[in-house]
């Protein structure tokens, strides 16, 4: 087979299928205006214009799913939405999951979908900004795949689509990202590795096609989740599950007079799945726009929010990487975020109320040892 990353982990499948086999909560207050003078949307810099002008990335249309069967996970989750026409099995998960730390999946070879979601890095790449074969960085922050299997509405930080189906070979036909040239090339690439013919047949009932291969990969995605957390032991009554700092900082989370995140950050998810404006980058000159690109004018700015959930493996944060820690990130929101006029009203606020250091110490402690993944083994 093809090279593949030597950090694949033992196959997931015992962790979800059995469930799957057998076949959320308060919004933010927004500010939805449209600004008065739109600005540009940002450019690409004129050293990725002068790499990419000979090359475009190729567009591959892979139809969304429409209906979805509803599958219980755990007693700490929500049902996780699975697509009708993409049933989970054993067959295509393992194929999804050797699908995915496969660099044939590049063009030249060189990188596979771990190398931006890495398991050991919380399923993101534990750097600022991603680089693509081309060493080119891109101009935002790999989102970490930790729970995207509950991402029923918006994917990538500025939602352009919808499902993991849609999502599965953007990246691999990104000229900025993985840059293969072509569907057929692709194709002709996994048509020729006997182990692949074998477990597409096994998987699908067509065999290899651009959809199957969107498929495994979205059907292995969605058993990367954290399953539980020392706040759902908390939560299900085990006082001691947590430190005396992140069972205060739970409180100043939650509390809708100080620092308010469970307001764009409800458990048991810990998100939303909703877009806000928090002032990332918008003094800068031409800002990154976010959904606009997606939904237009009334999203000016505004980019998804994140689960929390596993937050602690996930730096650095925010969709351009710009605060290396979460004693950063609540540094950035005790100020009221980046002062703008379009900013969303609940972040702006917070520089009215200011939290004390302790505060900030605890809203830090139950970030990382309350939203702390719990392994199979404790």
């Amino acid at each position: 087979m093809t090279k593949v990353s030597n950090r694949i982990k033992p196959l997931r499948i015992p962790l979800l299928v059995a469930a799957l086999c057998s076949l959320a909560l308060a919004g933010c207050s927004q500010k939805d205006a449209v600004p008065p003078n739109p600005v540009v949307p940002r450019e690409e810099s004129t050293e990725e214009t002068a790499k990419s002008e000979t090359e475009e990335s190729v567009t591959v249309s892979i139809t969304a799913p429409t209906e979805f069967a509803e599958v219980a996970i755990g007693k700490f989750l929500p049902p996780m939405k699975v697509p009708v026409d993409n049933p989970m099995t054993p067959e295509k998960i393992e194929l999804g999951e050797l699908l995915f730390f496969d660099t044939a999946l590049s063009k030249d070879h060189s990188m596979s979908c771990a190398t931006c979601h890495d398991p050991e890095l919380g399923w993101s790449n534990g750097e600022k900004l991603a680089e693509g074969t081309s060493g080119i960085r891109g101009k935002r922050n790999t989102l970490s795949i930790l729970n995207v299997g509950f991402y029923d509405q918006y994917l990538f930080w500025d939602g352009r689509v919808k499902s993991l189906e849609e999502q599965a070979l953007v990246p691999v036909f990104e000229k900025t990202e993985m840059a293969m040239t072509s569907e057929a090339e692709l194709l002709e690439r996994i048509k020729e590795n006997e182990d692949y013919r074998k477990r597409f047949a096994a998987a699908f009932d067509d065999g290899i096609t651009s959809t199957n291969i969107a498929r495994a990969l979205a059907a292995f995605q969605r058993t990367i989740f954290v399953k539980e957390i020392p706040y759902d032991r908390y939560l299900a009554g085990d006082k001691t599950a947590m430190s005396a700092s992140a069972i205060r900082g739970a409180k100043i989370f939650h509390n809708t007079r100080i620092a308010n995140c469970a307001i764009c950050h409800p458990a048991p998810l810990f998100t939303d799945h909703k877009p806000y404006n928090i002032g990332i980058g918008m003094d800068q000159e031409n800002p990154d726009l976010g959904f606009h690109h997606t939904t237009g004018w009334a999203h000016w700015g505004k980019f998804r929010s994140p689960s929390l959930r596993g937050i602690d493996q996930t730096g650095p944060f925010m969709h351009d990487g710009s605060l290396k820690t979460l004693e950063d990130v609540v540094d950035y929101y005790d100020k009221g975020g980046t002062p703008h006029e379009y900013t969303d009203v609940t972040v702006r606020s917070m520089r009215f109320i200011r939290m004390t250091d302790r505060q900030k110490k605890d809203l830090v402690a139950f970030m990382r040892e309350g939203m702390r993944e719990i392994k199979d083994d404790e």
